[in-house]
């Protein structure tokens, strides 16, 4: 027993020394190398660009409009409010004309309007709107949007100034249309859009 612990201690000894792997040698550890990054196959960067799109989608959903399609997508329903469908009458013996719809105009002013009727084959929806204030706001006509489940009114108008003018009217300007839809309503929500500050809470 005293030789082996001997011969143990003089090993131990000679490997401080660096004796055990030669004079001044000394043992080389091996060093981690990284991997080349494998290329990624076909299929893989497919899957990626998928997920991707999926991601985006979802993101959008919020800030979509619930319209599809055309120059009129743009008219977003975000915090848009159904119409009860209650007959007002106010406008039930006020001169009606025919609405002009025209393309949505993201720059337009959004203006209020109020449900009066509709017509028995429910294509026609008559509406009290107000149209501006008559010296600096002026209507420029209605975007309609309709798809299977909602069908979204907006009256339009813009402010013109006439050369030289510098002040606008204290008052509100009315009108009455009838809107003529591509389908009857039937069971779908008819919808106001959010309508623009300075003509919010006005009495229709």
């Amino acid at each position: 027993m005293p030789e082996i612990e001997r011969l143990l201690r003089e090993d131990a000894q000679a490997w401080r020394d660096g004796l055990a792997h030669g004079q001044g040698s000394c043992v080389e550890l091996p060093v981690a190398v990284p991997r080349a990054a494998r290329p990624r196959r076909r299929w893989e960067v497919g899957i990626a660009a998928v997920v991707v799109l999926i991601v985006l989608a979802a993101g959008a959903v919020g800030t979509r409009s619930l319209f599809g399609g055309g120059e009129r997508d743009s008219i977003s329903a975000a915090g848009a409010t159904r119409d009860p469908l209650r007959p007002s009458p106010l406008g039930q013996d006020v001169p009606t004309v025919p609405a002009q719809v025209v393309p949505f105009q993201p720059s337009a002013l959004s203006m209020p309007w109020r449900f009066v009727r509709m017509s028995a084959d429910g294509r026609q929806v008559t509406v009290r709107y107000i149209t501006g204030d008559g010296s600096c706001v002026f209507p420029i006509g209605f975007a309609v949007l309709e798809n299977s489940r909602q069908v979204l009114i907006e009256p339009m108008s813009r402010p013109h100034l006439e050369p030289g003018q510098n002040a606008c009217a204290s008052m509100i300007a009315y009108a009455q249309a009838v809107v003529t839809l591509a389908a009857p309503l039937g069971g779908r929500a008819l919808l106001h859009p959010v309508v623009s500050p300075d003509w919010r809470g006005l009495p229709l």
